[in-house]
């Protein structure tokens, strides 16, 4: 038997799980690539009450775990049932490409205005606020780092009550169906169709 402390603080035990092991623990997870060692140590689990993930075993799986994305507070969970495990971490791995390491960070600051926002914005203006927080210029400045000019920014347009002019105005953008396969928009195209009022 090895013992020994993690860097983080946590007890690492190298010997087979018996008995009182998981005691007050919420979730067990048995991956021991071996069908006869991982039925054991999952019955041992739910003998004190601990939900059960085997690995790679769905059927005899109490719970399953998604992967990840994390930009605190902004968390995307991509799951498949279960069912394709590596599909689900190519799929993060897809996601962690496209959304910025400081996206979490510029959430949380639009979350520290919320209230000033709901004070001074009229009702009917307020979308289009957050619009251009987070699609224009205050969001393209958090992304190069400069997270004191575009907190700056936001904070003028609240005081203004109300954001630029040329992010109030109402636009038509005409988006092309191509063959007609909804699979082939643009990426472009999907976004407008999603940000739009009304669609015609």
């Amino acid at each position: 038997r090895r013992h020994w402390r993690h860097k983080t603080g946590q007890h690492r035990i190298e010997r087979a799980l018996v008995s009182g092991d998981v005691t007050g623990a919420v979730l067990f997870y048995a991956a021991n690539d071996d069908d006869a060692e991982d039925a054991r140590v999952a019955e041992i689990a739910r003998a004190e009450g601990v939900l059960v993930n085997w690995v790679d075993n769905l059927g005899e799986s109490q719970f399953i775990t998604p992967a990840i994305v994390d930009r605190d507070p902004v968390t995307v969970a991509i799951g498949t049932e279960g069912t394709a495990p590596v599909l689900a971490r190519r799929v993060k791995t897809q996601l962690e490409t496209l959304l910025s390491p400081r996206l979490g960070s510029f959430a949380a600051m639009a979350g520290h205005l919320r209230d000033a926002v709901a004070a001074n914005i009229p009702a009917e203006g307020r979308r289009a606020f957050w619009a251009w927080a987070f699609k224009g210029t205050p969001a393209a400045l958090h992304t190069e780092g400069r997270e004191t000019a575009a907190a700056d920014m936001l904070k003028s347009a609240i005081a203004a009550r109300q954001a630029p002019e040329d992010a109030t105005e109402g636009h038509i953008a005409l988006v092309g169906a191509g063959p007609g396969a909804r699979d082939l928009l643009t990426l472009r195209a999907v976004e407008r169709l999603q940000e739009a009022d009304v669609i015609f």
